[in-house]
Parts: C-alpha cells; structure tokens; sequence
C-alpha cells in the first residue's frame, strides 16, 4: 500500500505541470476562461502529491526503516523543491498569459 504513495505522488507531480501548460497552450484566438481553474487544480495537485511524500516518510517511521529514511531524505527534499519551483512558476506564466488575453 505504501508503494503506491511514491505513484501517486509522480502522478500529482507531473498533473501539477501539465495543467498550467494545457491552459497556456489552449487556442490563441478566444480566451481561456478556465485558466482559474486549472491553476487551482495545478497547485492542488501540487499539495497531494508534497502529502503523499509526508505519508510515506511517516510509514517508514513506523515501520523503523531508519536506513531507508537516510537513503531517501535528500532526494525527496530536491524533488519537492523542483515540484514546487516549476509549479509556480508554470502557473504564474499561466495567470500573466491569460489575464492579459481575457
């Protein structure tokens, strides 16, 4: 069950920058009224997938895998900082595109 934390946070991950970018992409021509939502969405997904990095370092603390914890901490700490980074600033490009064609 704890395996599927690590999945679903990739998944939340990669959600998380490919709904700014759809929203940035969508058709030139008429505004996107939806750009709202898809950043709402983008950072909520954002947060899921940060939690479920919390739930699986908190399993590996009840579990007393102390070894795996030491092995996995940095990488987690630079991938949560990467996921955070892109994600603002994907949805920070998605609100200055879109409030200046709306």
């Amino acid at each position: 069950m704890a395996d599927w934390l690590n999945v679903g946070s990739l998944v939340l991950g990669l959600t998380a920058w490919f709904l700014p970018v759809i929203s940035i992409m969508r058709d030139k021509r008429k505004p996107n009224k939806n750009w709202a939502s898809y950043s709402i969405m983008s950072l909520s997904a954002c947060a899921i997938a940060l939690f479920c990095q919390i739930l699986y370092s908190y399993h590996l603390v009840r579990i007393e895998d102390i070894s795996a914890i030491y092995d996995t901490a940095g990488g987690v700490v630079v991938a949560a900082t990467v996921l955070l980074i892109i994600t603002f600033i994907l949805n920070i490009v998605n609100v200055r595109i879109n409030r200046i064609k709306g």
